[in-house]
């Protein structure tokens, strides 16, 4: 978490409610034995959903 904190620049308390909202939301995951942090399977669905809706990101426009 000092690193998120350090990264973002703010707070550890409020990088610690930040990250607790996420983890209740779905939106990361905290590894039970090494403590990290990585994103969860609710974001993952988002970023699918995002994928195969927005029809520019899914190769038919390409830039030249």
């Amino acid at each position: 978490m000092k690193n998120i904190s350090e990264s973002l620049n703010i707070s550890p308390p409020i990088t610690h409610r930040l990250l607790t909202t996420l983890k209740m939301d779905g939106l990361v995951f905290q590894d039970a034995d090494s403590k990290k942090y990585s994103l969860g399977t609710v974001f993952i669905d988002y970023a699918n959903k995002i994928i195969t809706d927005v029809p520019c990101l899914d190769n038919r426009f390409t830039i030249d």
